[in-house]
């Protein structure tokens, strides 16, 4: 009888400060009246008849720096990498995020990976080949130079919990974004409102109901979809440009 060896499984590691995930988002700009009160937005828009609440709104202040080289290579194709720090995260942490997006259906698919770090000395992480976001990022190849600041946005987000009729889980966001220096004056082309939703399973049913999700709101809200990244407009801001809508 010939004795057979069996490898051992390899031992899973685990990393609680990362997180790669995907998501599928759908997007409108809208109207500075519409999001004066998110809440009744949501309920009226979305919760009337479209969604099922699932939990607890969420409603924060969020602010981002966004990376990018000289020439905007991330921006200019889709894509963002920033550095985030959320109202009531831990002391001393933020969160640096690179968002990998294609567009060929009717919404965006993008690839999420997500690294809390120490906020202190963030700008050592940058270089630190251990910074997964930014190391996977600098794998695609489309940077022609350096990283550097390329924009700041500082938003408050309502983010609220749904559930369509057939099951599938939406994320929901109402984002009121202001772009450029937060000490600077503001004007109106520094000021960006829209609303996201959000499906993060790939499974055609879940697909199916976001486009039947995202069909009726292009019919209640009136506008088409806006495939304009934020880190696109930052850049935009940052660069002496405005904002339309």
């Amino acid at each position: 009888m010939t004795e057979q060896s069996t490898a051992a499984a390899p031992t899973a590691v685990v990393d609680e400060n990362i997180h790669i995930g995907i998501e599928h988002e759908c997007k409108w700009a809208l109207r500075e009246e519409q999001t004066e009160d998110p809440g009744a937005f949501a309920d009226a828009v979305l919760f009337g008849d479209l969604l099922t609440p699932m939990a607890a709104p969420r409603d924060y202040l969020q602010s981002s720096l966004y990376l990018d080289d000289a020439e905007g290579s991330f921006a200019r194709a889709g894509h963002s990498l920033s550095i985030v720090v959320n109202s009531g995260a831990p002391g001393g942490t933020c969160v640096i995020v690179f968002k990998q997006a294609v567009h060929r259906r009717g919404w965006r698919d993008g690839l999420e990976l997500r690294q809390k770090v120490p906020y202190r000395g963030v700008g050592a992480r940058i270089s630190d080949p251990g910074t997964v976001p930014i190391a996977y990022a600098r794998t695609l190849r489309l940077l022609t130079g350096d990283l550097r600041a390329a924009g700041v946005a500082v938003q408050r987000r309502y983010k609220c919990f749904g559930r369509t009729a057939d099951g599938t889980e939406v994320v929901c966001n109402l984002d009121y974004v202001d772009f450029g220096d937060p000490a600077a004056p503001r004007d109106s082309s520094r000021h960006y409102r829209c609303l996201e939703i959000e499906v993060n399973s790939p499974f055609p049913t879940a697909l199916a109901d976001l486009d039947r999700l995202a069909g009726r709101l292009d019919e209640r809200l009136g506008v088409a979809r806006d495939r304009t990244s934020k880190s696109q407009l930052a850049r935009a801001v940052d660069h002496g440009g405005s904002i339309g809508g």
